[in-house]
């Protein structure tokens, strides 16, 4: 029983990395959950994983971001950063 349930974990990875890889290069509309961390309308809180953007992004911003990359179940976008400096 371990071993199939071990089989379809591994099966279900394989898809989920695959269905990650098709979006790098979208752009994305994302909300930041916390510094650092958001997550688009495909993801589930506490469920999916999490896309990684610039740490500068206040939270509770909504912003369009691009896909950079796949980390598994985690994506890493760049494209929306905060200026932290302006009015200097």
């Amino acid at each position: 029983m371990q071993e199939r349930i071990a089989e379809l974990r591994e099966l279900q990875d394989s898809i989920t990395a695959s269905k990650r890889d098709e979006l790098i290069g979208e752009t994305l509309s994302v909300l930041v959950d916390e510094r650092g961390i958001a997550r688009s309308s495909r993801e589930a809180p506490s469920i999916d994983g999490v896309i990684h953007v610039s740490p500068t992004l206040e939270v509770a911003m909504i912003v369009d971001v691009e896909i950079a990359d796949a980390l598994g179940p985690d994506l890493v976008a760049v494209g929306a950063q905060m200026d932290l400096h302006d009015g200097d």
